[in-house]
């Protein structure tokens, strides 16, 4: 995803989340910064921990577990950074007419 326009994210991410199973998890990693645009004849946008929780706040269903910083382990890109993130879909009961959140 890290070759979608920033614009075109959540919707992405809306997607992803009719696509998982109640409890399905996703894994998805960005370069990290705020850089959106060519590079390198090809298209890149870029996320922080802010830029990320932005595009995926609409989503209610996902969970996020866990979001880390890694480095690049290419020779030659070693100052490259990824931010990794693992959310989850919550796991619905219906009760009645209700739809319940199960953690």
């Amino acid at each position: 995803m890290l070759h979608v326009p920033y614009d075109e994210l959540t919707e992405i991410f809306l997607l992803i989340d009719q696509a998982l199973k109640p409890g399905g998890v996703l894994y998805a990693s960005f370069k990290y910064g705020d850089f959106e645009g060519q590079r390198n004849g090809r298209y890149f946008t870029d996320l922080t921990e802010v830029r990320l929780m932005t595009v995926l706040k609409p989503i209610n269903h996902f969970e996020i577990v866990e979001t880390f910083v890694t480095d690049d382990v290419r020779s030659g890109h070693e100052s490259v950074k990824w931010l990794n993130v693992i959310a989850r879909k919550k796991q619905t009961r219906i009760w009645g007419d209700y739809e319940t959140e199960v953690f």
